[in-house]
């Protein structure tokens, strides 16, 4: 699905991938620098049905379609084409927000009409950190009591957490979290008692 926006400086007509919403680039005629917006509108160009998505500020404005090249004008709600009896459904935002994602029976034929995500900005990583792998945040590590005497324990005792050092949540006797860097640290009984000599 390509996004449509205009510059606003020479409102020159754009479009884009749904890949390049939130970058910045240069206007091609002007040279204003843009950055390509989340949409609102979802609706399909009426000459050839290809699927658009737009700003809901450019409602009434008119375009000329990127694939067929004939004019259409910008509806206030998001449309749906019924793939089995080519009735055009108008749903207004709110509730093309509730069923995004999934289908909508058609009031005409009983069809199901599959409902578009709108392409949304990719959500940015702190400066300087690089992306959790897959899963991340479910990986428990485990320090045994009998490393007490050790530096990571001791980062511990002190309230801190022993791999990046920010302050963790104790959430039982023997459980902490630490909100940084989604590590779960449980505590466990120590193996080996202190003084006691390994037997054969």
């Amino acid at each position: 699905m390509d996004i449509l926006f205009a510059c606003p400086a020479c409102e020159k007509h754009c479009c884009v991938g749904a890949a390049a919403v939130g970058q910045h680039f240069a206007c091609p005629d002007c040279g204003e620098p843009l950055q390509a917006p989340e949409p609102a509108i979802v609706f399909p160009c009426p000459a050839c049905a290809t699927l658009y998505a737009t700003p809901a500020s450019l409602s009434g404005a008119s375009f000329l379609c990127p694939a067929c090249r004939e004019a259409m004008v910008i509806p206030g709600d998001c449309a749906l084409i019924c793939p089995s009896c080519a009735v055009t459904l108008e749903v207004n935002e709110d509730f093309y927000h509730e069923i995004e994602g999934r289908g909508l029976e058609c009031p005409a034929c009983g069809a199901t009409l599959p409902v578009p995500t709108r392409p949304r900005r990719a959500k940015a990583t702190p400066s300087g950190a690089a992306p959790h792998p897959p899963g991340f945040g479910h990986k428990t590590l485990r320090l045994d009591n009998i490393l007490e005497s050790i530096p990571l324990a001791d980062q511990l005792r002190k309230g801190l957490c022993p791999f990046c050092g920010h302050e963790v949540e104790q959430y039982s006797d023997r459980s902490y979290t630490c909100s940084h860097c989604s590590r779960q640290i449980n505590l466990t009984a120590p193996t080996i008692r202190r003084g006691e000599i390994l037997k054969d």
